[in-house]
């Protein structure tokens, strides 16, 4: 992670799918698959759609995407919706290598992703972490982002919530 002078370089790419190989989109894609857990996974097929189709099927949702890169390496995963009805920006998935996964890796990554967006007229940026039985069971990543995030100024949302079933995924209907 050094170079010259000692600076890091930090960068994120919009990611688009028409289709065909995408190496920086497979690469992405396979950084999410090995450090997602299973219970909250969405499947690669699906998020390959809404790379090609970035308006959801109902059309209340824009699906963002980035490469997350470190001195030009991709080192990482985010995808974002913005449900303009309600002025919510989701982050959704927040992924990396796992030799990248520090504060000063994500912060500096998470900021650019909201400058870049910064022109969407959000008025909350929320995060689902996954507290699965009332935090007795949170998972190592999930435990990280939630502290990450509460060092960024975010809350957390003292609410019910059921974390929705992905697809067949009967392992991720549980309430959060």
């Amino acid at each position: 992670m050094s170079k010259e002078n000692n600076y890091i370089n930090f960068e994120i790419r919009e990611l688009h799918y028409s289709g065909e190989y995408n190496s920086d989109c497979q690469e992405a894609l396979r950084i999410y698959r090995d450090s997602t857990p299973y219970d909250v996974f969405t499947a690669s097929y699906q998020l390959e759609h809404y790379m090609e189709n970035p308006l959801n099927d109902s059309g209340n949702r824009r699906f963002y995407f980035f490469g997350l890169y470190c001195d030009a390496e991709l080192i990482g995963f985010a995808e974002l919706a913005y449900v303009e009805r309600t002025r919510i920006l989701v982050l959704d998935y927040l992924s990396f290598k796992k030799q990248y996964k520090s504060k000063n890796v994500v912060f500096p990554l998470l900021n650019l992703i909201l400058e870049y967006l910064s022109d969407l007229d959000y008025s909350y940026v929320i995060a689902e972490v996954s507290r699965r039985n009332h935090g007795k069971d949170i998972d190592s990543d999930s435990l990280f982002f939630l502290e990450m995030l509460a060092t960024d100024g975010f809350y957390i949302a003292r609410a019910p919530y059921y974390h929705p079933i992905l697809e067949d995924n009967f392992e991720s209907d549980f309430k959060a």
